[in-house]
């Protein structure tokens, strides 16, 4: 999940990826990494469960380093 700042022109260049269009108009009123992160996490859950909801078999996340937003995420979603 994104976790801060640096990571919306991170994430994009990195993986080659764009941000959904209604993330990226959520994200450009972040100012601090905690709204991000929050932003970030909260995103993730409802991509989970629309992907659980789905039978999407299983989900990937990528931690880069911040572990405990997965726990946040995986904690309201199993």
């Amino acid at each position: 999940p994104l976790t801060t700042l640096k990571h919306i022109a991170f994430i994009p260049k990195t993986f080659a990826i764009d941000l959904p269009q209604p993330l990226a108009a959520e994200l450009v009123k972040c100012r601090t990494d905690a709204q991000v992160k929050d932003l970030g996490i909260e995103w993730s859950i409802e991509q989970a469960r629309e992907l659980k909801a789905n039978e999407v078999p299983c989900v990937h996340f990528y931690t880069m380093g911040k572990g405990e937003a997965v726990k946040a995420i995986c904690e309201r979603i199993f």
